[in-house]
């Protein structure tokens, strides 16, 4: 089961940049796989305003975010592999 948490989205007074902040009790779960400073890919799928953060090392495409109709599994391939 993964893991979800609340959290906000913060917007820099004079930029477009926005930061969202990941909550502590996230950060030390065991199942947390993300690192300070690791190269993220960040996806919209604008169908069912989901953002979602993957690491690097995945493969993200539009393609992988077609959940059957009240399903809620996502599909996330390595890269360079073929599932």
């Amino acid at each position: 089961m993964g893991l979800l948490k609340k959290t906000k989205i913060v917007g820099m007074k004079n930029a477009f940049t926005q930061y969202i902040t990941v909550p502590s009790s996230m950060v030390q779960d065991s199942q947390y796989s993300f690192k300070n400073g690791e190269n993220v890919n960040i996806f919209l799928e604008p169908e069912h305003q989901w953002l979602i953060v993957s690491r690097d090392d995945l493969e993200v495409s539009p393609k992988d975010f077609k959940p059957e109709e009240n399903s809620e599994e996502i599909v996330i391939k390595k890269k360079g592999r073929r599932t």
